[in-house]
């Protein structure tokens, strides 16, 4: 058992029984030790269940268990935890995605991921990749241009910005079963 434990393996676990075994029928301080380690193990498991039957720890840790998941229950079906919680979560879902539509987090975010890649790209590097002819490890002796520099330009179209009435109005449309918030 400690073997296979030890060694995830059924095939070391069974060598080493076999090998106990074996220690335990010499007559020499091999064999001496082997016996007074099954011995000790004997008298540990018989320790061990002799304690388990006078204190009754597993039948007592069972009750427990359920007494606790009994009283757990009956909280939740007197005030709708679960129901309150799954609410409170998907509110909060809402909350989060408004939050985001209003003030594109996500696209700023990526904005600035991109102004981040544009700045430690090196120079002439396509898609993130040095040169071949960049002699030495990598980075070395190649130059890193600085975003603020204002090069290399973001291509695309800019991002539209949304005047504080249009922010209103949205708030205004909110949908059906939530208060719209002024």
């Amino acid at each position: 058992g400690v073997a296979a434990a030890a060694t995830g393996s059924f095939t070391a676990s069974a060598a080493a029984a076999a090998g106990s075994a074996y220690a335990t029928t010499r007559e020499d301080r091999l064999g001496t030790v082997a016996r007074a380690a099954g011995n000790a193990a004997t008298a540990t498991y018989d320790r061990a269940v002799h304690v388990e039957r006078e204190l009754q720890l597993g039948s007592r840790a069972a009750e427990c268990a359920r007494s606790v998941a009994r009283k757990a229950s009956d909280l939740d079906q007197r005030h709708h935890l679960a129901a309150r919680a799954a609410a409170a979560a998907g509110a909060a879902a809402d909350a989060l995605s408004r939050f985001e539509e209003e003030h594109g987090l996500l696209d700023a975010m990526a904005r600035g991921l991109d102004a981040f890649a544009d700045a430690v790209r090196p120079v002439g590097a396509q898609e993130g990749r040095r040169r071949a002819s960049t002699p030495g490890p990598r980075h070395a002796g190649v130059q890193t241009p600085l975003r603020f520099l204002g090069w290399p330009r973001r291509t695309g179209p800019p991002r539209r910005a949304r005047s504080d009435s249009q922010i209103r109005a949205s708030r205004r449309q909110a949908p059906s079963g939530r208060r719209a918030s002024a």
